[in-house]
């Protein structure tokens, strides 16, 4: 079930999507390149951007970033795959640090061409002066900087093309991927994707994977049948969620009998607000896939939001025996828990809640419902303290400094819970 999530990125503020299926996808697919790069596959964060734009970028913490418009674009798992390795080779190389530090250099010596232009501007009295120097100094400097990313682009490509290589993967879907990107890359920057602007493509990338690919020997081996079917329900999922229904039915027709048409077409007809049609026609999903988590819960959300809370938590008790380790699946369970408003259900929540932190703090929703149950069950401190977690994610310092400082008044000093509040006092006080 998708969780639509603000983030404050350090690049700006985007918009992310959290689902465990889609994220797990991900996460298969790009298992066999972590392996072979020696990158422990834990370590690697996937977050899902929701936008049409076509990118993908990795930041530091190893965390890898895809919008859904890339996966959209995308024709096949193959061209994923190609992305992915890209990504995974900037990791390898350590582009990013070394990307940081140009940019650093790049920034300074823009305020130094600056300054220089300020001192001709005022010896010869010509403010005239002071704009060419420093748009000059500007446009050298830039072209420098970008000369340097593309080197790095080179570098990563070639990583790629080895990591698949090792990982028995084509790299063909990497050159397909390129080349219905080659097009755009003629138009002028404003209009071009923002693939392009942060992996600047050259003819040479094509050809230097062109002539990868006729020496490989496994340049044109199949991937496994599991990487298409895992990667058209993804697919299927997004459209369901993001595109207008109409759109959606157009794509997937009722005549097609395939299990990704009829996710599709479920999730449309959720959207549209007939649930109780799209409950009938989830039933006809978890028949099909008893076991299938993503299944299971989609019908469970649809449930919850037609008011059956406790069929809902059946269901989401499910999910988590067949993937325990999803954080998103126990947030689900609690919501709906957090319905019933009696003591058990409450502390029953809040359990699930303090485990899908554990494994993922970066959940608004998820601190949102703990204040939520702490406040339900009278623990005001806690309640105070979770709800700063809350503001902390979502960028509202003022109010995080607000609830932290509420808290440290409530809780007991000295215990974790207080030292956090404290933590979370002070950070918020230095950045209002």
């Amino acid at each position: 079930m998708l969780l639509f999530l603000s983030y404050n990125h350090s690049f700006g503020g985007i918009s992310l999507i959290r689902d465990t299926e889609i994220e797990n996808t991900i996460r298969v697919f790009s298992l066999p390149l972590l392996n072979v790069a020696d990158i422990d596959y834990a370590s690697l964060k996937i977050r899902i951007v929701k936008s049409s734009e076509i990118n993908a970028f990795v930041t530091r913490g190893q965390r890898l970033f895809i919008t859904t418009g890339l996966l959209k674009k995308a024709k096949a798992p193959e061209q994923i795959l190609g992305v992915i390795a890209h990504e995974v080779g900037h990791i390898m190389g350590g582009h990013l640090a070394r990307l940081n530090i140009a940019h650093d250099n790049y920034r300074k010596k823009q305020f130094i061409s600056q300054l220089f232009g300020v001192a001709i501007g005022a010896i010869t009295k010509d403010p005239a002066a002071t704009g060419a120097i420093f748009s000059g100094g500007k446009q050298i400097f830039r072209r420098k900087f970008i000369s340097y990313n593309r080197s790095q682009e080179q570098m990563a490509d070639q990583a790629a093309v080895r990591l698949l290589d090792q990982a028995k993967i084509s790299s063909q879907g990497k050159l397909k991927f390129l080349r219905s990107l080659a097009i755009n890359n003629l138009l002028e920057t404003e209009t071009q994707f923002p693939y392009l602007k942060t992996h600047p493509l050259t003819r040479e990338r094509i050809r230097f994977v062109e002539n990868h690919i006729s020496r490989s020997t496994i340049s044109y081996k199949p991937l496994h049948p599991k990487f298409y079917e895992k990667y058209n329900r993804i697919i299927a999922k997004l459209d369901g969620f993001l595109d207008l229904p109409s759109k959606t039915y157009n794509k997937y027709p009722a005549k097609e009998r395939s299990i990704p048409g009829l996710y599709a077409r479920t999730i449309a007809k959720y959207m549209e607000g007939f649930l109780e049609t799209a409950i009938l026609m989830g039933k006809k999903l978890t028949s099909l896939e008893p076991q299938n988590p993503y299944f299971l819960e989609l019908q469970a959300q649809m449930l919850f939001e037609n008011g059956q809370i406790e069929n809902a938590m059946n269901l989401f008790q499910k999910c988590i025996k067949i993937l325990p380790n999803a954080p998103l699946f126990r947030l689900g369970f609690a919501h709906a828990a957090l319905g019933l408003n009696d003591r058990e259900s409450v502390k029953s929540a809040l359990a699930h809640l303090k485990e899908s932190l554990r494994m993922d703090p970066s959940l608004p929703l998820a601190w949102k419902l703990t204040a939520n149950a702490y406040n339900k069950l009278g623990e005001n401190g806690y309640s105070a303290l979770a709800t700063a977690e809350y503001n902390l994610l979502k960028g509202q310092r003022g109010r995080a400094n607000s609830q932290a400082r509420r808290s440290l008044r409530i809780l007991k000093p000295g215990s974790p819970q207080w030292l956090r509040a404290q933590d979370i006092e002070n950070e918020t006080s230095r950045l209002k």
